[in-house]
């Protein structure tokens, strides 16, 4: 009811999309992986909402939503040639003029229950995100562009910053000691080292200032301390899985290969 008296109100003709706040459900007991990924529900919902809606760069989820079908007429319905279709979707209506508006109806989704489940999914769009710069952009707004250079980068990164660390591994002639030691001159700004200092402080500064604004809005939205805490310690820890099949998936998607659909929790 709330999305259909969104679509049906005057102001809203050009929003093509109407995108269901979303929540996370489980069928019977959820799994410890499903506590840890519903903690990040609250973060990124808000997020969606303050952020994304405001600037006009909200991405259809692919579920939990109303579409106007004349809007979808108008260009040319589904392209089938890509398994991400209701990303394809919120671009084509962009470059037409059709928008994507979050509505504050509370409905639900599965996370995965399994880690094994999850690789799939996180792979799954890995490889669709890689696969979306295929598409023709050039009538695309600029906002959108970005929010997909965005979301490639945060699966490069840590690819990227895995591969770094193992060539200064392999190629580092220095002893751990030494780059320890070297680490605790620059954080104290040792005689000599203040410049090295300066270059590492803002970097760590940025990341608890980061990590203190989500656990802020984790414990507005209910999540409470502990769970988030156990989220960032279980999260990292997760991802570590994902890495080397994530890597292999967006090499294939990037030389061509098309990505298999697969639910969430299919068997």
């Amino acid at each position: 009811d709330a999305l259909v008296r969104a679509a049906d109100h005057p102001a809203n003709t050009m929003i093509g999309i109407f995108q269901a706040t979303a929540f996370p459900h489980s069928i019977g007991p959820p799994t410890w992986l499903q506590r840890v990924l519903s903690v990040g529900t609250s973060i990124r919902n808000r997020i969606f909402a303050r952020v994304h809606t405001r600037l006009g760069m909200l991405l259809s989820f692919g579920h939990n939503q109303l579409i106007r079908l004349s809007a979808m007429r108008a260009v040319g319905g589904l392209d089938e040639r890509w398994s991400s279709e209701d990303t394809v979707l919120s671009l084509r209506m962009a470059a037409s003029g059709f928008g994507v508006a979050l509505v504050d109806a509370r409905t639900y989704d599965t996370d995965p229950r399994t880690l094994s489940r999850y690789l799939r999914r996180t792979v799954r769009w890995a490889r669709q995100t890689v696969e979306l710069f295929a598409f023709d952009w050039r009538s695309v707004p600029l906002r959108y562009k970005l929010v997909l250079c965005w979301h490639l980068l945060s699966y490069v990164m840590p690819l990227l910053a895995t591969a770094l660390l193992l060539l200064s591994l392999w190629k580092s002639q220095a002893a751990p000691r030494i780059v320890v030691d070297f680490t605790i001159a620059a954080l104290r700004f040792d005689s000599g080292y203040q410049a090295y200092g300066l270059a590492i402080w803002p970097g760590i500064l940025a990341v608890f200032v980061r990590v203190g604004m989500a656990t802020a809005i984790a414990v507005v939205e209910g999540a409470g301390i502990g769970g988030r805490v156990r989220a960032a310690i279980l999260g990292g820890s997760i991802q570590a899985f994902v890495l080397l099949p994530m890597a292999l998936g967006m090499l294939a998607s990037a030389l061509g290969k098309m990505v298999p659909f697969e639910p969430t929790n299919s068997r």
